[in-house]
This record gives structure tokens, C-alpha cells and sequence, in this order.
């Protein structure tokens, strides 16, 4: 039997874990913007290297309105058109929440919180996260924030309580706590 290319050297492809299988590769949705340069013209091979994804999904992106420089191959994309075509596409998925929502991510909407479920978490001297039930299916349901506006968020939210940051500080510990 002959030996692979990969056997005799001419080629260099990493080998599998052998408890990899395709399916475990997550997709990328949100793809650096500034790698690309904007002067500079692309082609399909080039895109895909620059961001580690296979030819098909810069084949699907022409599909989906990606301008090409023209209909000759190989296509060219300049780079200031692929900038705003990534750009545009990452915003559209984003979805803003009004003043009294909170992000369900079992909705994948914002949604209001369960009357007294909200609960403030500090996370440094500036940032805060708001924490409470959706009011529809009863997941978690987060916000992220800032402390000077924690007044308004009382406000808002009516009923808020501060999260402790020791399990034995809350008031109902959890059953398995050995710290009381």
C-alpha cells in the first residue's frame, strides 16, 4: 500500500482528537471587523483564512448580498464593502431593550420581569447586572448596567433587592449550605 500524502510530509493537516466530531464545532456568529484591511481587495480564499471559516460560508455570504468587485472569478470583495457587510449583519441581530425590560435568552427577546424577582449583582465599583424572572416563561432574565443608575433602576423595577456576594450573607441560603 502507498503512503498518504500526509505520511510521506507533502502535506501538513492537523490531526483530530479522536473524540472530536464535526458537530462539535460551534458557529461563529460575530466576526472580527478590524483584521480586514479597507483598502485592500479580497478574494474567496483570503476571507476564509483571515477568519477561519470554510470557502461555503463566504459562498453563503455572497449569497445573503456580499457586493463583489465584479462577475469575473475569482470573486474580489473590497474590504471597506466586507467591513460593512459583517457589520451590518452582527447588528441586526441585536435586540434592545426598553427601560423596564430585562434580555430572556429562552425567548431570545426582551421581556418584563416577574413582579419582586429582580435582583441587583454588583459586579465591580462601576458595572452592575440586573437579574429577575421573564415574565412569560419564567427563565432568567439579565441587564447589564451601571451603579449611578441603580436609583432609576429601583425606581423602574419597583421592588429590587441587592444580590450579597457571600453565599452565607443571602437571606435563604441554599438547604445544602454548611456555613450557618
Amino acid at each position: 500500500m502507498r503512503p498518504t500524502q500526509r505520511e510521506r510530509g507533502l502535506i501538513d493537516i492537523p490531526e483530530k482528537h479522536p473524540n472530536q466530531t464535526s458537530s462539535m464545532h460551534k458557529k461563529k456568529r460575530t466576526y472580527n471587523t478590524r483584521r480586514i484591511k479597507r483598502d485592500i481587495s479580497y478574494n474567496m480564499q483570503e476571507i476564509s483564512e483571515l477568519f477561519g471559516i470554510h470557502k461555503n460560508a463566504v459562498r453563503n455570504w455572497f449569497k445573503a448580498g456580499l457586493p463583489k468587485i465584479d462577475a469575473r472569478r475569482p470573486f474580489m470583495v473590497h474590504g471597506s464593502d466586507l467591513i460593512e457587510f459583517l457589520n451590518n449583519r452582527q447588528t441586526k441581530r441585536k435586540r434592545k431593550c426598553k427601560s423596564d425590560e430585562l434580555y430572556c435568552f429562552r425567548c431570545r427577546a426582551p421581556r418584563k420581569a416577574k413582579t419582586g424577582s429582580i435582583e441587583f449583582i454588583p459586579l465591580s465599583e462601576t458595572k452592575l447586572n440586573i437579574h429577575g424572572k421573564c415574565e412569560e416563561c419564567g427563565t432568567s432574565t439579565y441587564r447589564a448596567g451601571s451603579i449611578k443608575k441603580r436609583q432609576e433602576y429601583e425606581r423602574i423595577f419597583a421592588f429590587v433587592t441587592l444580590a450579597e456576594k457571600h453565599i452565607t450573607d443571602r437571606k435563604h441560603p441554599p438547604v445544602n449550605c454548611h456555613f450557618i
